[in-house]
């Protein structure tokens, strides 16, 4: 039997297919895979109603959402838009920014602007029997409530 070239890179093709996709079922799939938490919370609207650790300019009165790749945040001073990754039990901020009313005032204070989510943030989430979520990071916690 005579292989030409075509033939051999066809079949290497093939072969490198077929390993792709046996990795793949191997390792749990291919590309991101949902968590429980995610698809829990994704398309809900929160409410925040408990902020503590925050300078006191914050302010209890703001909301935040999921979607799959990204959390949006306003906590009556900050207002966040971030790119994040999912586990099970919370999400790491993978990119993003903040914007604040604070900074746009003049003479106010920088040191008391605080988000709860800057970029490489790791933020633990608790689903609260009552239905409730509570988000933490070191020292911050927001409880927030299904709107």
């Amino acid at each position: 039997m005579v292989v030409t070239g075509r033939t051999r890179h066809l079949s290497d093709r093939w072969v490198l297919l077929a390993f792709f996709v046996v990795g793949c079922l191997s390792f749990g799939g291919c590309g991101s895979q949902e968590t429980h938490l995610q698809s829990e919370l994704v398309g809900t609207e929160w409410v925040i109603v408990e902020m503590t650790g925050f300078p006191d300019d914050n302010v209890v009165v703001g909301n935040f959402g999921f979607t799959n790749q990204r959390f949006s945040y306003y906590d009556g001073v900050n207002h966040t838009s971030s790119e994040i990754m999912w586990n099970e039990t919370g999400f790491t901020v993978k990119a993003g920014g903040t914007s604040t009313a604070v900074l746009a005032h003049d003479g106010y204070p920088g040191p008391y602007f605080d988000t709860l989510v800057p970029v490489r943030a790791r933020v633990e989430i608790v689903r609260n029997t009552d239905g409730s979520l509570t988000l933490t990071r070191d020292e911050l916690t927001v409880t927030a409530e299904p709107a």
